[in-house]
């Protein structure tokens, strides 16, 4: 970053190139810093990845002893950049014409994202690459949550917990854990499940099979088996061969058309997997289904492209890898709801710059499982693990450099290189931040306001970026919100039912705030107003937004209470501490009035007139069964999520845009209450072109207003909150960086 050293500088805006501001110059420039890179020749480039492709087929070739003849494309949609895609194409081309006897096949990874249509396809393609690709009769997919366009293939996801691992040297260090673990399962009534990675067996087949063995001679009095898998079908067939019938201790497990077999017992869930070259690490965690694309299954190799950005929660390669096509692009929506939901996104761990994200952990484990299951589900064409090509650099005729891998590592020279050139010094903090949005993410509201969620996710206390927040900090965000089947631009469907909910949530309050703007005398009640208003509201949405992200946690919380409470009624009186916590519990995920809210004061009601803790049981049960996939936000979590984070940072938030129908919906979903105010109150705002509203959204319409006349607005905000502050600091986001103060 560097500050202009001229007394006007006029600067054009991506989001609306017909538009440009002029800036003075102490506004603060923020722009990633290329200087010093030099773009690699288009042939050159081709040329590496062509010989990447070759390399990844003859080891395929050598180790199965057969042909490569399918070939799989994984690729980004259009809200990405498409250098490292079209790169991978441009090499598969020329594979192609050296050996024209393979069969192409293009994924599209949309996640949450509607469709594309054909046009959309060619826009990102480029119309002669997609013309050659016809040619050759290449087949087109895209995964989507919003449509059902592929046969499905199961997957049972490995969640081991990277927070509950005991290290140990060796395997047979770790029996001591595990018999504790048998023991304390006994006595919970469960039976230990033991998730032995493949890696574990292919390395430590003798050490392992000597463990189950001994384990199964201490098999403790009265529990159950303890029943073991490796997740390969020949590996699982392998161990029950070298364990023999004699070992009844040990049950190894056999899966039914891939899907975990009924028990009658509860799972206590334990893995195994190598720590590193020396040393085994024994995890607990969780294991369930997800669907994937059956292609995945039904081609030989499959390669992955990706650009290699900056992201707000994969702290230690940023995003464009295979972890995140692989468990986001391509995964059902059940796993997007578990890896986007509110436990993750607002965990403290998971932001920018933190390589222990939850979220990178959660992404990595699930991609592991998926390539994993690849290898070894029966009748698999597979026969290498996905490869990766990602790039970084600005654009298509501007790439810098590629890596090419099987695991997420091959980007980490990539990834460190391009955050040194995306971290920028922030001199002073700021009080006034404007925004311009690439016009692949101007897709609606909250899509092109990721710099801003970084600005707030790097400002912390070792780390002050934005100055006195709570007296009032202003972003301004230019937005075209240009996606039409994101609801004309407001936001895919995912977010807009959580932004509605919010709206819901203000129109509830504003009847009796109303009558309190009326009475207030001062522009300083006003704001005192609005504020409590606001947290209130704020408050309510968060919980709104965890009762649908959290209720697997909430009623396994409450089924434990109950179970306690059941046998403590068996044994003769239940405490009054343990009906006290289950009321208190149930009210607390019972406030609010969408459904779960409902559902949970209808079981509270229920329990209160019968006092029946059997009936309770039953009734958490039934509403466990039918929201067993119900973990997670769906689709627009993340964004939604990065709208609550700048509604508690920004006092002010401004969104100029020439969307009518996002106008609109910002001006249901915020209106302006300065007509409630006392003339006297409302003269001052009027005044001051500033208007009262609970949330502090402002809607610019530039069809109406220009956009330097936009940033006078936004600077106007930052006097009327910081009256006393003479000079502004202002900074201009020209994308998403890593903002650290100098």
């Amino acid at each position: 970053m560097h500050r202009q050293q001229v007394s006007k500088m006029s600067l054009k805006l991506r989001s609306f190139p017909n538009q440009r501001i002029t800036v003075t110059p102490d506004t603060h420039i923020f722009e990633p810093q290329s200087k010093g890179l030099v773009s690699q020749p288009r042939p050159e480039l081709i040329t590496a990845g062509l010989m990447h492709l070759q390399k990844a087929i003859r080891l395929a070739e050598a180790r199965h002893h057969r042909s490569v003849e399918r070939l799989l494309l994984v690729l980004p949609d259009k809200t990405r950049t498409q250098m490292a895609a079209n790169l991978l194409v441009d090499s598969v081309l020329a594979l192609v014409e050296t050996c024209p006897h393979l069969e192409l096949s293009v994924l599209y990874g949309l996640g949450t994202h509607p469709l594309m249509d054909t046009a959309a396809i060619q826009q990102i393609t480029g119309k002669e690459r997609h013309h050659k690709l016809m040619t050759l009769g290449t087949h087109f997919y895209q995964q989507s949550t919003k449509a059902v366009t592929n046969p499905m293939a199961f997957v049972t996801v490995w969640q081991d917990s990277p927070e509950q691992a005991i290290i140990e040297p060796s395997l047979s260090a770790l029996k001591a854990h595990l018999i504790s673990a048998w023991t304390t399962a006994q006595r919970r009534g469960e039976q230990v499940w033991l998730g032995i990675f493949p890696d574990v067996v292919r390395r430590y087949e003798a050490e392992l099979v000597a463990l189950l063995r001994s384990l199964s001679e201490a098999k403790i009095d009265a529990a159950e088996p303890l029943l073991v898998d490796c997740r390969d079908a020949a590996f699982n067939a392998h161990l029950q061969a070298q364990l023999g019938e004699q070992a009844t201790g040990v049950k190894v497990y056999q899966p039914f058309l891939g899907l975990p077999q009924d028990t009658n017992s509860r799972l206590d869930m334990r893995f195994i997997d190598c720590q590193d070259e020396q040393a085994v690490a024994l995890r607990r965690g969780d294991k369930y289904v997800i669907e994937v694309p059956e292609q995945l299954f039904t081609h030989d190799l499959t390669f992955i492209a990706g650009d290699t950005r900056i992201h707000p929660y994969e702290g230690r390669y940023g995003s464009g890898g295979i972890n995140k096509m692989l468990a986001v692009g391509i995964a059902s929506l059940s796993e997007i709801r578990r890896s986007h939901s509110t436990r993750v996104l607002t965990h403290p761990l998971t932001c920018p710059g933190e390589p222990s994200s939850p979220f990178v952990s959660r992404i990595a484990a699930t991609a592991r499982s998926i390539r994993d299951t690849m290898l070894t589900r029966s009748k698999t064409r597979v026969m290498a693990a996905p490869y990766g090509l990602t790039a970084i650099g600005k654009a298509e005729d501007t790439i810098w450099d590629i890596a090419f891998g099987q695991d997420e590592s091959a980007r980490r020279q990539l990834s460190t290189l391009f955050t040194q050139r995306y971290t920028v010094t922030v001199k002073a903090p700021l009080d006034v931040v404007i925004s311009d949005v690439a016009p692949h993410k101007a897709t609606d509201i909250t899509a092109g306001a990721r710099a801003l969620q970084y600005l707030t996710d790097w400002h912390r206390p070792d780390n002050i970026l934005l100055n006195h927040p709570m007296q009032g900090c202003v972003a301004l965000l230019f937005n075209p919100c240009n996606e039409p089947k994101n609801n004309a631009g407001v936001g895919n469907d995912g977010t807009k039912l959580h932004m509605d909910v919010l709206g819901d949530l203000l129109q509830q309050i504003r009847p009796q705030l109303s009558k309190n703007l009326e009475s207030a005398t001062s522009s300083e009640a006003v704001q005192m107003m609005l504020n409590i208003a606001r947290q209130t509201v704020m408050e309510r949405w968060q919980h709104h937004l965890g009762s649908n992200s959290e209720l697997t946690d909430w009623l396994s919380e409450l089924q434990r209470i109950a179970n306690l409470g059941r046998q403590q009624a068996k044994q003769g009186d239940v405490p009054r501490s343990v009906t006290n916590l289950l009321y208190e519990r149930m009210d607390h995920y019972g406030r609010g009035s969408n459904h779960i809210n409902r559902a949970i004061q209808a079981i509270e009601y229920q329990f209160q007139k019968t006092a029946d803790w059997e009936v309770l049981i039953r009734s958490l049960q039934a509403l466990a069964s039918l929201y067993q996939e119900h973990e997670g936000l769906g689709e627009g979590g993340q964004r939604t999520i990065r709208l609550l984070k700048l509604c508690r940072a920004f006092k002010t938030l401004a969104l100029a845009t020439d969307n009518l129908a996002v106008l609109n919906y910002l001006n249901w979903l915020d209106p302006a209450l300065t007509n409630h105010l006392t003339p006297s109150v409302r003269s001052r705002y009027y005044q001051h072109g500033i208007r009262a509203s609970v949330l502090g959204l402002v809607p610019i319409h530039l069809k109406h207003t220009s956009a330097n006349e936009a940033v006078q607005v936004a600077i106007n905000y930052g006097h009327w909150h910081k009256p006393d502050t003479q000079n502004l600091q202002v900074g201009f986001l020209t994308a998403p960086l890593i903002l650290k103060r100098s």
